[in-house]
This record gives C-alpha cells, structure tokens and sequence, in this order.
C-alpha cells in the first residue's frame, strides 16, 4: 500500500508512506529517497516494472510565481531501498512563539521567555537596502547603521502620503518597536551569554514585491548579514566573542537562516516601479520588507551517564508542531561509550538517531524528535538507552509543557 501522509513524523508536509500487506503497523516505511519537506502526493507504483508517478510542489517544479506554488509530476525508477528504523526522520515546521531553554538559569530563563513571547521580532528596511541594486549576498552594514538611515528618511515617507496617518503609526507602532526590542533582546543575551549558554536565534527574511524571488532572496541574506554585524559589534563588541566561538566560558551565539519568507505579499501591496507612492512608500509595501527573529534556542547541557539517571527538559512545546531536540552526552567515563538504541514509553517523543561511539572525555549527540501528538499540559516521559556491555538500560526521562 502506497499512500501520502502528514499525520507520521516526516520532512516536511506531505510525506510518501508503504506498508506491505502483512496486517502489521510496525511496518510501515516512510520512503524518504522520495521525500522532500514540500508536498509529495499521489503515489502510484508497479512492481513488476519498478515505475511509478507521483506529484510534488518541491523545488524545482515548474512554477508560474514562486517555488512551491505548483505541483509537478515526477517519475519513480527503482524501488529504494528501506532505510533503517532508526534512519532520522526530519520535522521541517519551526514553531513560532516557543522557546527552548532547558539549561539557563532561573533568572536568564524568565529574561528570555519574557522577550519570546513578544516574538516575532520584525525588523524594517528602506526599499532595496542595503546595498542597493547589486546581487551580493552579504553586507559590511550594520542593522543599527541601516535602521538609522531609514529613520532619517521618515519625513519624505509622510511627503509621499496623501494621508500620513497610516505611515506615522507603522513608524510608530512597527517600526520603532521592533528597533527597541532588538535593543532588550541584545539585553537578555548578553546575560544568558554571559553565564555560557549557547544560543541559537532563527532568522526569517521577507521582502516586497519589487523585485523577483531570487533577487530577493539575496537582499534579505543581507538583512540577516546586517542583524549579525549588529549582535557583533553591539555594546562596544560585547558579544563578538560569542559569535566567533572565543568565549572563555564556552557560551556560543550562532544566527540559523530560514528559508525565505512567502513570495506572495499582502494583499493591496503595489509590485509597480512607476508608482512609487504606493508601492515603497505606503506603508503596506514599507511592513514587507522586513527580516524577523522568529524563535531563541538555549542548547541543553551535556547529560553524563555515569550518573544514575538523567532528564532532558523539552522546554515548551506546542500540540501537534513537531520537532527536533538533540540532547548532548559526555562519556566521562575510562571506556568507548557506545549507546545502541533508544526505547521510549510513548511515540510523541522518540530517538531518532544515536551518536557514533564516543570516546572517554568525548562528547556525543542524541536526537529526539516530538511528534506532537499529545495532550496540552505538564509532559513526562521515560526513554531507555541501551548501552553496550550494560545488562540494564540507561533511565533517561524526558518532560516539558504542551500547549495548543
């Protein structure tokens, strides 16, 4: 039986499933050589000559506007062959407005929930900035340079409006704000850094119509560019240490580059070079173009398991938004540390994937996946690592928030 799914944990949207007719639900194989993280739909296959069809809106499709916009029909040839059962499994929805900061103290815990939860942390950009009218992927420009810039040409925006009302409280209520939250969130991190945490901010760039998407897309490579070299010489370079991964107390900051934003504006937004009015200075066509932070990781301390037990905190998690968590492991003990597998009491979280054998003062990763499929409240869960030349497995408990 072949058939597409978004309900089993997969890459991405809909995934391509087989289960052989044996009445067995163990069986069922997710065919990730087919799969991509877009839509993958409507397989058919025939044994007896190893061809099949299936559709897809996967890069690379023909596409009209946009790269996922259309599907495509794509050719099977040759069945794959099955992966093995710990092959791991990507979840590809970040989930906005969650945070996870298992190893931050109290205080640094709360400092950045308090700036999570405001999140997405949208930041504003003059038409076509920076670095105008070129092709590069990265800038020298700092947000802060570039936001000040912007600023100063807030009186030619309200010339360019009939009505300023509307581009006086976007200044106001949009912009301004998101250039004082950059300011709290440079804040938070420069306590949690301080206190070697590593942390990973997840980075969308948006843009508006002008231009078309592969343009586009590089013009928004320097917005982040230019939201990096802020966090880098920021409080006179505080952070710097952080980024370049010099720090003496270990604390790391890293900025994660999401895919580009929706090729599709809002709707009333003018894509007309010779209307400018209306298509860079209203205020419609100034919200688009934008960068946002959408999500602050806090990376997990290293469990040791020549501890008696141990547990890894998922933070808070959202009902039905799968996700990844990788849980660090340090073999502080005189032997190779070679962990087999990961059985876990319940299939909302599970082990994907085992690191190599670590050597002793090595360090390793486990990786989790949340499929989401659990009810809101208080999580606990119990996973049990088998460990090599150990006749009993390693206790490893896993707990959290749900919320819808």
């Amino acid at each position: 039986l072949w058939f597409s799914s978004d309900f089993h944990a997969g890459l991405g949207g809909y995934d391509i499933f087989r289960l052989e007719w044996k009445n067995d639900p163990d069986g069922l194989e997710n065919v990730l050589d087919l799969n991509s993280p877009a839509n993958d739909l409507y397989p058919v296959y025939d044994s007896a000559s190893g061809k099949g069809w299936f559709t897809s809106n996967r890069k690379g499709s023909f596409a009209a506007k946009g790269e996922t916009c259309c599907n495509d029909i794509y050719r099977i040839q040759g069945i794959p062959t099955k992966p093995p059962a710990d092959t791991l499994l990507v979840a590809d929805t970040i989930p906005p407005n969650s945070v996870d900061m298992t190893p931050a103290s109290a205080n640094v815990r709360s400092l950045l929930a308090r700036i999570q939860s405001e999140f997405p942390l949208k930041l504003y950009f003059h038409n076509d900035e920076p670095e105008p009218r070129t092709r590069l992927k990265s800038t020298r420009q700092t947000y802060g340079a570039a936001y000040s810039a912007y600023s100063n040409l807030f009186p030619t925006y309200r010339n360019e409006n009939t009505d300023p009302a509307a581009i006086d409280a976007f200044f106001r209520d949009e912009a301004e704000t998101g250039r004082k939250k950059l300011d709290a969130l440079v804040q938070a991190l420069i306590s949690a850094l301080a206190s070697g945490e590593r942390i990973i901010l997840d980075v969308r760039g948006h843009a508006s119509p002008l231009a078309k998407n592969d343009y586009n897309r590089d013009l928004s490579l320097r917005r982040i560019e230019s939201l990096r070299n802020h966090l880098r010489t920021v409080e006179n370079g505080l952070l710097s240490s952080y980024m370049d991964s010099s720090a003496t107390n270990g604390g790391l900051l890293r900025l994660r580059v999401l895919p580009f934003g929706e090729d599709r504006s809002a709707s009333g937004v003018s894509d007309d070079l010779n209307d400018l009015k209306r298509s860079v200075y209203s205020a419609e066509a100034a919200r688009e173009r934008r960068i946002e932070v959408e999500r602050i990781h806090v990376e997990p301390h290293s469990i040791r398991l020549s501890q008696s037990s141990a547990a890894f905190d998922l933070g808070t998690v959202r009902q039905g938004v799968p996700q990844r968590f990788q849980v660090p492991v340090v073999n502080d003990g005189a032997t190779t540390l070679h962990i087999v597998r990961g059985r876990s009491s319940c299939d909302c979280v599970i082990v994907e994937a085992t690191p190599p054998p670590i050597p002793p003062g090595g360090t390793g990763t486990i990786e989790l996946h949340y499929s989401g499929r659990t009810r809101p409240g208080p999580l606990e869960r119990m996973i049990e690592l088998e460990i090599e030349g150990s006749s009993t497995p390693y206790p490893l408990k896993i707990v959290g928030n749900v919320i819808q």
